[in-house]
């Protein structure tokens, strides 16, 4: 250790046992600045900043096929990418990277070193399929590092080794590092769930609830096997907001099959999300500046987990939050229900908030479609069909950030089943010959519906009922004038002749604009003014047909 007489540089190095070089370690001295060994002080351009996000393109270095262009590819086993120069000003414990896997020929292990491949990983971090077809998907999640990394400069690398029958790990967008640690979901969980919203629960039984209500009931003992099928809660939430992203709150995933969350403030539903970070709008604060607890909570198979929540100090607005609405930091556990009651459906749609039409759709009990939904925006319709799988498709929406699928036997409850970025969605884990319902609902960036997609009823294969496989129309172009009336005639294909087509309903119409042209029931066309519109002809199952009209 050599500190300058002025008492305003430092340098420290170190001899490593690397066939016996010397490594070294720069350390921040007292007026900001960044010695070598020599003594050259060094600007702050000549570094990366190991706590703001590195572009994983941006590579000063590597080996076999990788690619970039705004993301790093082509991870084939053994192949690494070198980043240099990155100054760690303080210690770090984890880190957090954003990347996409596409599971059918993607997932593994990414390994972490320093300085040099021939030293001891200080992480290893295992990419789990984002999508199963796709690579459109990232997430962004933080990982523990197996060995803290100490204030100093470091080439940075990155290893890559694909899972077995794999041909990569996956595509990198960006990595940082963070001075927080991350513990395993195993002991995290009830930890951070406690301070919360656990406390009202049975888990907490044992220590505050069993001397009062819950010793006399002698069943509640056995409930504790629920654990094993509950939904496990998000990580760390913190906030993590910056002038681009003034309201951004990032979590860890605690675990790989989380489809999405629903992020609460105040007890009210106000976004989802399917990935494990948020930038809400200023919306979510509309109270005026003040304290507010900010929620999140995953979501799997339809089933919220217990929230994880933080104290998140609001100052953007022009009035303070009134006193009288800190009761409803309560509302965790008794909102929710109230936003799902007998509300009328005609007041959903476009522009409405995800949490209310979530709480409709859960509360829907029948198999109709819902008021404000149309067919024509998202056109949602069986991609393909197995018999323990069904696989849909829909048209990508531009302002659309994300798809929320929801989904149930046909005659049952509805589930949210999954949360995605793309256009595409399979289903798994089904019966053979059974019918399935599902809608979609489409949500731009600030969570406010921008569609909700029209109810779909698919079979699985293996039975006795099947799907419809293409419609015959008989006109795919209707010229007509003002008043005047046209009939579409409408066959349905199944896809085999050994199956039936069992109707949750009949063929449908639409017209996406119903000032030139409306549809009856009936497919009959009525012209209204002159202009040209589509009509669109659907099958239960998303098959559709489109028809131009011209009203002269």
């Amino acid at each position: 250790m050599c500190v300058d007489p002025s008492g305003d540089k430092a340098v420290l190095s170190t001899s490593t046992t690397i066939g016996g070089l010397w490594e070294t370690f720069h350390m921040e001295t007292v007026n900001g600045e960044w010695i070598v060994p020599d003594g050259t002080v060094l600007a702050d351009s000549a570094y990366r900043d190991a706590f703001s996000k590195i572009e994983a393109e941006s590579t000063d270095d590597f080996n076999g096929t990788i690619n970039y262009d705004t993301y790093l590819g082509n991870t084939n086993d053994g192949e690494w990418a070198r980043y240099d120069s990155v100054r760690f000003t303080k210690t770090a414990k984890s880190i957090i990277m954003n990347y996409s896997v596409r599971g059918k020929i993607a997932t593994g292990k990414v390994s972490l070193y320093l300085d040099s491949l021939d030293t001891t990983p200080v992480g290893e971090l295992y990419l789990t399929e984002t999508a199963e077809d796709s690579w459109d998907t990232y997430v962004e999640k933080q990982f523990a590092l197996e060995k803290e990394i100490s204030a100093g400069v470091h080439n940075v690398y990155l290893k890559f080794t694909p899972d077995s029958g794999k041909t990569y790990v996956g595509n990198i967008d960006y990595f940082l590092f963070s001075e927080e640690a991350y513990e395993e979901p195993t002991t995290v969980a009830s930890t951070t769930v406690a301070p919360t919203t656990v406390a009202p629960t049975t888990t907490v039984a044992p220590t505050t609830a069993a001397p009062t209500t819950e010793a006399p009931i002698t069943t509640v003992a056995p409930t504790t096997t629920v654990d094993e099928d509950a939904v496990p809660t998000p990580i760390g939430l913190i906030y993590a907001g910056n002038e681009t992203l003034p309201y951004y709150f990032i979590w860890q995933a605690p675990a790989s099959d989380i489809e999405s969350y629903n992020v609460y403030v105040d007890g009210k539903l106000v976004a989802a999300s399917g990935t494990p970070s948020i930038n809400l709008t200023a919306d979510a604060f509309a109270s005026g500046n003040g304290d507010y607890t900010v929620s999140v909570k995953s979501v799997r198979n339809g089933k919220e987990s217990k929230a994880t929540s933080i104290t998140y100090t609001y100052t953007g607005g022009t009035v303070d939050k009134p006193t009288t609405v800190a009761p409803t930091t309560e509302a965790p556990t008794t909102m929710a229900p109230t936003t799902q009651s007998e509300t009328s459906t005609a007041a959903i749609g476009e522009g409405s908030n995800a949490g209310k039409v979530d709480s409709e759709i859960l509360n829907c009990r029948n198999d109709k479609d819902l008021a404000g939904s149309t067919f024509g925006k998202l056109c949602v319709k069986v991609k393909k069909s197995k018999k323990k799988a069904i696989s849909l498709t829909w048209k990508n929406i531009q302002v659309a950030k994300t798809y929320v699928i929801y989904g149930a036997k046909c005659g049952t409850s509805y589930k949210k089943i999954a949360t995605v970025h793309s256009k595409t969605f399979t289903d798994k884990k089904l019966r053979k010959g059974t019918y399935y319902k599902y809608m979609v609902v489409a949500l731009n960036e600030k969570g406010e519906v921008v569609a909700i997609s029209k109810l779909i009823h698919v079979a699985t294969k293996g039975g006795k009922v099947g799907n419809c496989k293409k419609l015959k129309v008989n006109k795919s172009k209707v010229n007509l004038k003002q008043g005047k009336k046209f009939k579409l005639k409408v066959k349905q294909i199944a896809e085999s002749k050994k199956v039936k087509l069992k109707k949750h309903r009949k063929i449908a119409f639409e017209s996406d604009n119903q000032d030139v042209a409306v549809v009856s029931k009936k497919g009959i066309i009525t012209a209204k003014k002159k202009g040209t519109c589509s009509v669109y002809v659907y099958a239960q199952n998303g098959v559709y047909k489109k028809i131009k009209i011209r009203v002269n």
